[in-house]
């Protein structure tokens, strides 16, 4: 799935339960996404960049690590911290009002994660440890 931040174009990709992997180098230090991390969000200079999920999240933690990652994309000047307060303020405040995410938006949840290799049309981009 493409979407746009700020008026640049990310791909988000499923990144299956207990996966880790390395994505790009940032001023010489790798970009680890961990077999526990919920998400990540590769540097917004990088051609073709990326916010990466974990498949399978659900409730507020999925709303919560969408945000979170949506606002690294948004502005990648914020420290951790601002971003960890950030998303989860504003996830409770959504929540609090009653956003849910639906079956229909669930494509993270019902789609399996396919094995890591070119982006298939109509298929959302997956990664598979």
């Amino acid at each position: 799935m493409r979407f746009m931040v700020m008026g640049k174009r990310w791909t988000l990709v499923w990144v299956a339960k207990g996966a880790s992997f390395v994505a790009r180098r940032v001023g010489g230090k790798e970009q680890r996404m961990s077999k526990t991390d919920d998400g990540m969000t590769e540097a917004p200079w990088f051609k073709n960049k990326r916010v990466f999920l974990r498949h399978g999240l659900r409730g507020k933690r999925r709303l919560e690590t969408a945000i979170h990652e949506f606002t690294h994309a948004a502005d990648w000047s914020k420290d951790e911290e601002w971003v960890s307060h950030f998303g989860r303020d504003l996830a409770n405040f959504l929540y609090t009002l009653g956003v849910r995410f639906t079956e229909e938006s669930d494509i993270g949840l019902k789609d399996k994660p396919a094995k890591p290799g070119p982006d298939k049309p109509g298929k959302p981009d997956t990664l598979e440890g």
